[in-house]
């Protein structure tokens, strides 16, 4: 076993960890954010996704008293981490999947608190506990890179109100296309029944009588 180093000896000192949820880490511009490999790296990167969104494991954690949080992503049957260290990259750490994850092992470059809001309060920026204090944002293109001022575009969506909500917005909209086909198909059934003054109106051609006839040819 590998001794801890002063880093994680200090960090098992003093941080703790309150809880574990089943997430997703949305972005204001309708994404997730997920690891993904790219060549030989893990990259941190938000994308679209249909259906479910990738899961994080949010590890809540308290700091020094204070409330933050580590984010672990699946990858290959490993367990894998975003950090943000001295370097100008989000970097990732990688643990063992069967490995329990303790105060012991994780560090100050693991933690990310909330920061500040956006105009309307739904969303909030991403700031690394260690310091200097750094931030996330998602570039153009998807990928998710530190800048050194905040950017207030991440949320973090419970898994399964999330996917309840989903569950009562398909069902919403295929009542509306229900209402719809039955509204047009009533329209449609009444443009095709004949109405009450078509069916009570009298035929015009007269009307043949054989004895009538007989008359006629009689009198003559």
């Amino acid at each position: 076993m590998y001794p801890r180093t002063s880093v994680q000896k200090e960090a098992s000192q003093k941080m703790e960890i309150k809880s574990t949820e089943s997430a997703y880490l949305s972005t204001s511009n309708g994404k997730y954010v997920c690891m993904q490999r790219a060549k030989r790296t893990l990259q941190l990167v938000s994308e679209n996704r249909q259906g479910q969104g990738p899961e994080v494991k949010v590890y809540h954690i308290s700091y020094n008293g204070r409330p933050c949080m580590a984010f672990c992503f699946e990858v290959d049957n490993k367990s894998v981490f975003p950090v943000v260290t001295e370097k100008e990259e989000v970097e990732s750490r990688v643990l063992s999947l069967d490995k329990p994850i303790t105060p012991g092992i994780l560090d100050k470059s693991f933690l990310f608190k909330w920061g500040e809001r956006d105009c309307c309060g739904a969303w909030r920026s991403l700031n690394s506990v260690a310091e200097p204090s750094k931030f996330l944002s998602v570039e153009e293109h998807g990928k998710v890179i530190i800048k050194t001022h905040p950017d207030p575009g991440f949320k973090i969506l419970d898994k399964e109100r999330d996917t309840a909500n989903k569950e009562l917005q398909r069902n919403a909209r295929t009542d509306k296309i229900q209402k719809s086909m039955t509204t047009q198909y009533r329209k449609n059934t009444l443009q095709k029944r004949p109405s009450c003054c078509e069916r009570s109106v009298a035929p015009t051609k007269r009307l043949y009588c054989p004895q009538r006839g007989v008359k006629r040819m009689k009198n003559q």
